[in-house]
C-alpha cells in the first residue's frame, strides 16, 4: 500500500432508446443520487480503517515520462491515470 487514502468515484452509463449503451462518464464527486451510499463508504473508511480522503487537488498533476498504456489524451498522464493504472471511464 502506498497511502492509507481512499477515493471514492462513479461510473454513470445509459441505455439509449435503441438498447445501446452511452461510453460511461466518469465522476470524482458522486452524483446526488448516489450520494447517501457513498457518504456512507466514506464513514466505514474513516471510522474503521483511518484512512484519508486522497487529495483532490493532485488529482489533475501530470506524471512526466510515465507511459500509461490506454492514456490517448496526449500530453501527460495525470496522476490518477498512473495510480489507477485504468481507463477512468471504464472503472467499475
Amino acid at each position: 500500500m502506498l497511502a492509507p487514502f481512499y477515493l471514492v468515484y462513479a461510473t454513470v452509463q445509459h441505455i439509449r432508446a435503441d438498447g445501446t449503451w452511452t461510453r460511461p462518464q466518469f465522476f470524482l464527486q458522486p452524483p446526488d443520487e448516489i450520494r447517501p451510499h457513498a457518504e456512507l463508504l466514506v464513514q466505514h473508511l474513516e471510522r474503521a480503517l483511518g484512512y484519508q480522503p486522497f487529495p483532490l487537488e493532485l488529482a489533475n498533476e501530470p506524471v512526466p515520462g510515465r507511459c500509461v498504456y490506454y492514456y490517448l489524451k496526449g500530453g501527460e498522464p495525470s496522476l490518477l491515470d498512473v495510480l489507477l493504472d485504468s481507463d477512468l471511464g471504464n472503472l467499475p
